[in-house]
């Protein structure tokens, strides 16, 4: 368990992905990257991928990183090509192994549609809806980010912390229903 005040950084990992980062209890940041350039070898998104992650635990310093991955069932399910299997694999792996370089030993995953339950009340949607619901609610919270990769990261930033520390993100979330939520929407700056 991290304590209270201890930052997470949360990664929803794809060759374009999003992060956000906070302490615990805290006020998160949020960003979207692209290891590299469309169309880039795999070996050049998996560099970049080292590079990033250097670059990011050395400003970030995180006592614990967790990343959204997909299950083994959902790429195979989509019929994946090897060359998407290797990538959706790989990535997690080396943050993982540079984590570890770095001296960040807490690396957890998780699921989709674990995140969004927790988040927006709703497991089992499609992206398309539930997409639009993380970034209300990111609104409603007053969590700025630029795009929806990083909306997810928010997501998974917010779970995180309450796994790492429940009760920490009381006054985040209510009691849910099990019913589709609308929450206020509050004017985005910037």
């Amino acid at each position: 368990m991290t304590k209270m005040g201890a930052p997470i950084l949360a990664i929803d990992i794809a060759s374009e992905f999003g992060w956000a980062e906070g302490p615990i209890g805290g006020q998160p940041l949020s960003g979207t990257a692209r290891f590299a350039p469309k169309g880039a070898s795999r070996a050049a998104v998996f560099a970049a991928a080292i590079q990033w992650a250097a670059d990011r635990l050395a400003v970030s310093r995180p006592k614990a990183i967790w990343m959204e991955v997909p299950s083994l069932h959902s790429i195979a399910k989509g019929k994946s090509s090897t060359d998407v299997m290797r990538m959706l694999l790989g990535l997690p792996a080396i943050i993982e192994g540079v984590a570890h370089r770095r001296g960040v030993y807490t690396v957890r995953t998780c699921s989709a549609a674990d995140v969004r339950h927790y988040f927006i009340g709703q497991r089992s949607l499609k992206g398309e809806v539930a997409k639009p619901l993380v970034q209300q609610r990111c609104d409603a919270l007053g969590w700025p980010y630029p795009d929806h990769n990083a909306a997810d990261a928010l997501a998974l930033w917010a779970y995180a912390c309450e796994q790492e520390l429940p009760g920490s993100m009381p006054a985040l979330l209510p009691l849910w229903t099990g019913r589709s939520v609308q929450w206020p929407v509050k004017q985005r700056r910037g």
